[in-house]
């Protein structure tokens, strides 16, 4: 903890998230800096759309009929009947929103307070959460994590996503 170090000056959060720091005694001098992205950003991007592409076109599904033997059809789907709604469209949130679009799904935004992303359809605040959830079957969450957003991804709310949705958390547990 840094009570220990009485030489310290600063701290830096590398994480996208500092409710780790929350937890610790920060005496009130000791400077804490969050770095935006240190690099984070398009590591989540490439593996969200590897999540989004891995579920669209049902790679598990093919892995499993290789792995018995047999061979499947699937019938292609449309990318326009899975529209991806990103919670949180902070620096990692809006850098994913815009590398999924580049695959053309449909792609909409959520954020506590209004936000422009090219290419992403947004939405803000309470009154535009549910309206955000009903248009979107597949539901990445990027949301910090606070007293507002624990427990956010509950039946209640995944229960209006698009039939059949999907959902890839890359933020915190206590989402869920």
């Amino acid at each position: 903890t840094p009570q220990g170090l009485p030489k310290l000056k600063a701290m830096f959060n590398m994480g996208a998230g500092v409710d780790a720091l929350m937890k610790l005694k920060i005496p009130p001098h000791l400077k804490v800096v969050r770095l935006n992205d240190a690099g984070m950003s398009a590591q989540m991007a490439e593996f969200v759309c590897h999540a989004v592409i891995r579920h669209f076109r049902e790679l598990d599904g093919y892995a499993a009929d290789m792995a018995a033997g047999k061979w499947s059809y699937r019938k292609p789907r449309s990318r326009m009947d899975f529209p991806v709604g990103v919670m949180g469209l902070g620096v990692l949130g809006a850098r994913v929103a815009q590398a999924v679009a580049h695959f053309d799904f449909p792609v909409r935004g959520w954020s506590r307070s209004a936000r422009r992303v090219d290419g992403v359809q947004c939405f803000a605040g309470t009154e535009q959460f549910d309206d955000f959830l009903s248009g979107t079957k597949v539901l990445v969450c990027l949301l910090p994590l606070t007293p507002d957003t624990e427990d956010i991804l509950c039946h209640r709310n995944l229960s209006k996503l698009q039939h059949g949705g999907y959902v890839i958390n890359v933020a915190r547990g206590a989402h869920l």
